[in-house]
């Protein structure tokens, strides 16, 4: 079974937004689906010492910055939950490499290891400042092609970790940011927790219903979804073959004659 390497970006336009997704990452406020006794073993990696509004203002100084701009742009990386890479320090530095060549060394100011949640996944956050010097995110991020090449390039960088990319050119759109923290916050049977010291079979099966709950509702989900992609397949199957018979070259009305003569004689 196919491992995919999991990229999405965010567009962040204003500061309010900036010092949100900042608490957020630095795990300030509450996080749905984060495990506060794990998460000491979550790492800021670039930007311990800077806030993020100060980092844009230092990017950005003396330029005027239009109040619809994209000021940050945010990037989250994961894997398939159920195939974790063997070195997960590894996959951390060549996402990091990734990140410092596609938008530049000065521009990433944040990056997070979460670890608190189901899957272990990063956060990174650029400011798009161009190669003149200015803000530019259409430069990093304008258009379909643009965004498609990035995702060829980051399952390039994510290669030696035995990830893909998922079906180039499908007509299926990207999983939305949302589907990507549903995803990292899916427990895997691998991921159930184990008996506790003196647990009952009961206190330890009324514990896991949650979570037992929430595979189940995954697997049927992934049931649905197979089986739409194979109505699609079909559909397209049959639309080739309608094709394919309306290119063959049609007999006219005078061969038909003839070939009905020539039969008859026969």
């Amino acid at each position: 079974m196919a491992q995919f390497a999991i990229m999405r970006t965010r567009k962040l336009k204003s500061g309010a937004a900036m010092r949100g997704l900042e608490r957020h990452n630095e795990r300030l406020r509450e996080v749905p689906g984060a495990d506060p006794d794990r998460a000491r073993d979550n790492q800021i990696i670039v930007g311990q010492d800077e806030q993020l509004n100060d980092a844009f203002a230092r990017l950005t100084e003396g330029q005027k910055v239009r109040s619809n701009a994209v000021r940050a742009v945010e990037v989250m990386m994961t894997f398939s939950p159920e195939a974790p890479p063997k070195d997960l320090q590894a996959w951390v530095r060549d996402n990091r490499r990734w990140l410092e060549q596609e938008f530049g060394k000065e521009n990433l100011v944040k990056l997070y290891l979460h670890m608190d949640e189901a899957t272990p996944h990063l956060h990174a956050v650029v400011i798009p400042i161009d190669p003149k010097g200015k803000l530019n995110c259409r430069h990093f991020l304008g258009g379909a092609d643009k965004l498609s090449a990035l995702q060829d390039r980051y399952a390039v960088a994510m290669k030696p970790h035995n990830l893909e990319r998922g079906n180039k050119g499908s007509k299926a759109r990207h999983q939305s940011v949302k589907k990507f923290y549903s995803l990292i916050q899916t427990p895997t049977i691998e991921q159930l927790p184990p008996p506790k010291p003196l647990e009952g079979a009961k206190a330890y099966r009324d514990r896991l219903a949650p979570v037992v709950e929430k595979l189940n509702a995954n697997f049927a989900q992934a049931k649905i979804i197979g089986e739409k992609l194979r109505q699609k397949e079909r559909a397209s199957r049959i639309q080739k073959a309608k094709a394919k018979s309306a290119d063959r070259p049609k007999e006219s009305i005078g061969k038909k004659i003839l070939k009905a003569k020539n039969q008859e004689r026969d």
